[in-house]
């Protein structure tokens, strides 16, 4: 292996090393937001006589605010993504001796028809259940007036926003144009540049 690709395969495995931490620390985040804001649920519900309803907006915020902390992980993952796939295999990826039809990792999963978005209304979802059954309680009871109610909305559309606005974003960066040498083997084993090869989007 070349001094580049050395280079190049260092920093995608360091690369792929933040992504499993990102994604254990992003389950460990959806564990704490499904028991936490259940049992918060479960105790104010169990307790409706003797304390105030209206905490019941309580579940409902930190559902939103775990939400950004979720978030902010996933878009890691993804910013990551598209470094390796854009900067690092192009590179990596460039022998002349690959089938003309071999793609790296991160284009196969990134094609349209692998992608999935089970997570993204899962997460939203289980938020935006807990978000309206909230208001439609704290609404009834119409002891505190809008300000409550408008507060919980803004924040759930923002949660909405910041869920799509930043995967958006890096979907629409510009995509480098590198150019990387073809290496080919020769007889001894030995690798040698025979030409240009422009980094394919």
């Amino acid at each position: 292996m070349t001094d580049r690709k050395t280079i190049l395969w260092n920093t995608l495995v360091e690369l792929r090393k933040e992504i499993l931490q990102a994604q254990k620390i992003r389950a460990k985040l959806l564990t704490a937001k499904i028991t936490s804001v259940g049992a918060g649920i479960g105790l104010i519900y169990a307790n409706i006589g003797k304390i105030d309803p209206v905490l019941l907006l309580v579940p409902a915020f930190a559902a939103i605010f775990f939400d950004l902390l979720i978030n902010s992980y996933s878009i890691s993952t993804k910013r990551i993504g598209f470094y390796c796939r854009h900067y690092l295999e192009p590179g990596l990826l460039n022998s002349s001796s690959l089938p003309v039809d071999f793609i790296s990792w991160e284009n196969f999963v990134n094609q349209r028809q692998l992608q999935q978005n089970f997570s993204f209304f899962g997460n939203l979802g289980l938020t935006g259940i807990i978000t309206i059954l909230a208001a439609i309680y704290v609404l009834d009871i119409n002891r505190y007036g809008i300000f409550p109610l408008l507060l919980l909305v803004l924040l759930f559309l923002l949660d909405i926003y910041l869920h799509v606005y930043p995967t958006s974003k890096i979907a629409r960066l510009p995509f480098p144009n590198l150019v990387f040498s073809i290496e080919q083997e020769t007889p001894n084993n030995a690798t040698q540049p025979i030409g240009d090869k422009s980094a394919s989007g």
